[in-house]
């Protein structure tokens, strides 16, 4: 009892405890937000515009806090009352441009991050945001890469990101810069060197620019990381087939990628192919099928269909597949099938128009066929 009573007498003289002011919940918040105590942390700030909503520090800070956790209709709640007290500045303005470019909100996102950069030019994560929503929503590699580039321009190099150099990497192949490509995507296997899609797209710039033997290399790394990865396995198939002129090894690569994955019909057409050169006619029709269900508007589809009714001597298939081939895309070696069914069908005249019309397009195919037609 003594003990109690000394006790309740020592509670009864400390004096209470003072209410921490905004600026200290402020602190708190942002304690918690460095630790990754996201809740916490909007607790804090909610405590401290509570007190003063004039806090506009506490506002900016809640709405950062809501955008890194996901809560993007939260944040563009909050955002104007910290532009109400604090003004418009680059890293506000930042905030609302993320906030609109994840809630798909594409030009108020584009128009937030203009502002931004206008306001402070070196603003590098701006630049990357921007470089983002030309990649995803525009598929406009050209605008990308000039906002990837002043990313890396305006970045500390250590804070690139794998990702944005190989992204970097996606626009310069798409605008057929393989050199800039190659030194992009290296530099996102170095910042992370388990990355299937950067191995991935080394070694298809490696195809790309002649280098067989290295990229076969590279596809067998991103084998090595992720063996079901049905890209790689395409990508080789393509290296053998094309760059090798191994058909086998091609064919063996092409039937693991569509094994695993049947849903993308470039695998189906390379085992096609591979079927063809075998003189396996029917098996390529079954892989060509099933590429043409899933993308009927490939002209390359059509064109190898026709090649292999032409070897099952079905030539009014043949024809009519690489007729459908030719509607969709003029390419020279569709027309040297045709030629091919023509010379089949002994109609030389027919074969003949079709060898001139190679030759006036300096087709690789023309001598080829010139040579066939000869045995008419």
């Amino acid at each position: 009892m003594r003990f109690f009573l000394i006790l309740l007498a020592v509670s009864f003289s400390m004096p209470a405890l003072a209410q921490p002011t905004d600026k200290e919940y402020y602190e708190q918040g942002n304690a918690a937000s460095r630790d990754g105590r996201f809740e916490d942390a909007i607790g804090h700030y909610k405590k401290a515009t509570a007190l003063n909503a004039q806090n506009g520090n506490a506002w900016y800070a809640l709405a950062w806090v809501y955008n890194e956790i996901g809560e993007y209709e939260e944040a563009l709640k909050v955002l104007p009352k910290a532009k109400a007290i604090l003004g418009e500045s680059a890293g506000l303005l930042f905030e609302y441009g993320y906030a609109y470019q994840r809630t798909d909100r594409r030009k108020e996102a584009i128009a937030a991050y203009e502002r931004c950069i206008a306001l402070e030019e070196e603003y590098s994560l701006a630049y990357r945001q921007m470089a983002t929503c030309y990649f995803e929503w525009e598929k406009d590699y050209n605008t990308a890469l000039k906002y990837y580039q002043l990313h890396i321009k305006y970045e500390e190099p250590e804070y690139v990101s794998a990702r944005s150099w190989y992204r970097k990497a996606y626009c310069e192949v798409e605008i057929g810069d393989f050199d800039a490509a190659l030194n992009s995507i290296n530099q996102s296997i170095v910042a992370d060197s388990t990355s299937v899609e950067a191995w991935n797209e080394k070694g298809y710039i490696l195809f790309e620019t002649g280098n067989a033997d290295e990229a076969i290399v590279a596809y067998t790394r991103s084998i090595e990381i992720e063996a079901e990865n049905s890209g790689a396995y395409k990508g080789l198939g393509d290296v053998y087939r094309l760059l090798k002129d191994e058909s086998d090894k091609a064919f063996v690569n092409y039937s693991k990628a569509v094994e695993l994955n049947p849903d993308h019909p470039n695998n189906h057409y390379g085992l096609a192919w591979c079927y063809n050169d075998q003189k396996q006619f029917e098996k390529a029709i079954s892989s060509l099928q099933a590429a043409l269900k899933l993308n009927e508007k490939e002209a390359a589809y059509h064109a190898e269909l026709g090649y292999a009714y032409y070897g099952l001597q079905k030539y009014d298939q043949a024809h009519a597949a690489i007729d459908r081939s030719l509607q969709l895309r003029e390419m020279s070696y569709a027309i040297y099938y045709k030629g091919l069914v023509y010379i089949a069908q002994k109609d030389k005249k027919k074969a003949k128009e079709v060898q001139e019309k190679l030759t006036a397009m300096n087709a690789p195919e023309a001598p080829t066929l010139a040579k066939k037609l000869e045995t008419l």
